[in-house]
């Protein structure tokens, strides 16, 4: 039986948690639960696969451990409003125009300094790697 997608998850890709053990929690359960980000045991966690909901997307993974911490949210632009806003807030998810972004990634501290890598991803597809928060 093919998976239930609710009507507000508008994303071209839902994320599945891996944790360390083996067991996993997904987005979007096959009768169309939803479960947010702030679900994610962070503690338990070994990586973040993105499966992509649209046939001929690629899939995305972030590897966790070492110290790595994980860095995930997506950009949406809201309707009038200048630039992007990162949130699952379903209003802004209903009044979301134009292109919108996953970023995946990690963030790790060394010797006092804070590292990180992001992947962005608009919905076609196309991503982008950089250690900074503002490619667009």
């Amino acid at each position: 039986m093919p998976k239930v997608i609710p009507a507000e998850h508008i994303d071209h890709w839902m994320w599945q948690a891996i944790y360390n053990d083996g067991s996993t929690l997904e987005e979007i359960e096959d009768d169309g639960t939803l479960h947010g980000y702030a679900e994610i045991d962070q503690n338990k966690l070994g990586g973040l696969i993105l499966y992509p909901l649209i046939p001929g997307l690629p899939q995305f993974a972030v590897q966790l451990g070492n110290g790595r911490r994980l860095i995930f949210y997506r950009l949406r632009q809201r309707i009038g409003a200048l630039g992007y806003v990162a949130s699952d807030d379903i209003d802004i998810v209903h009044q979301h125009q134009g292109p919108s972004f996953q970023v995946i990634g990690f963030q790790r501290t060394v010797n006092d300094t804070n590292f990180k890598s992001l992947t962005y991803i608009n919905e076609e597809g196309v991503s982008y790697v950089t250690d900074e928060d503002t490619l667009i």
